[in-house]
C-alpha cells in the first residue's frame, strides 16, 4: 500500500486466533485483519499442472471465501474488519484479474467484513506486490 501511495494501516501484530492479525489504522482503531488464500486445492493435492482461470471461475471462488469468512463475527471491539485473500497461482493476471474485478461488486449478507482486498504475489516488474480492493456491498 506504501508504493501506491496509501498506506492506510500501520503496526501489524499476530493474533494467534481469530482473526489472523491486528493493524491500527490512521486514527489510532484497531483493526481486524483476516488472510485466506486464493488456491485450487485440487490441483495442489494431486500435484497436477497450474490451470487457467475463467472470469466466472474467478468471479465464484472469490464470492464463495466472502461469504464464509463474512459468516464469522469479528467482535465489536474492532472499527474495520478486513479480508485479505492472497493467490500466487500462475496464470492469474493482475492486469487480468483487476479488469474483471473493478466492475464487480460482491454482496455480503451479514456485513461482518467491510473492506476486502486481492493480492497478487510480488511483481519484478511492478517492483511490489499488486493489490486489488473488492467492491462490497450489503445485501438486501
Amino acid at each position: 500500500m506504501e508504493e501506491t501511495g496509501s498506506a492506510e494501516y500501520s503496526k501489524p501484530r499476530a493474533t494467534g486466533q481469530w482473526p489472523d492479525c491486528e493493524v491500527m489504522n490512521a486514527k489510532g482503531s484497531t483493526v481486524a485483519f483476516e488472510v485466506t488464500e486464493f488456491v485450487d486445492h485440487k490441483a495442489l493435492a494431486h500435484g497436477t499442472p497450474d490451470r487457467m482461470w475463467s472470469d466466472d471461475e474467478i468471479a465464484n471462488r472469490i464470492t464463495g471465501i466472502l461469504k464464509k469468512k463474512d459468516q464469522r463475527g469479528f467482535g465489536s471491539q474492532y472499527a474495520e474488519r478486513l479480508l485479505l485473500i492472497h493467490t500466487d497461482e500462475k496464470y492469474l493476471d493482475a492486469t487480468r484479474v483487476e479488469t474483471l474485478l473493478t466492475t464487480k461488486q460482491f454482496r455480503l449478507r451479514h456485513g461482518n467484513v467491510t473492506r476486502a482486498f486481492f493480492l497478487f504475489s510480488y511483481s519484478p516488474h511492478l517492483q511490489r506486490c499488486p493489490y486489488i480492493e473488492l467492491r462490497l456491498t450489503a445485501a438486501k
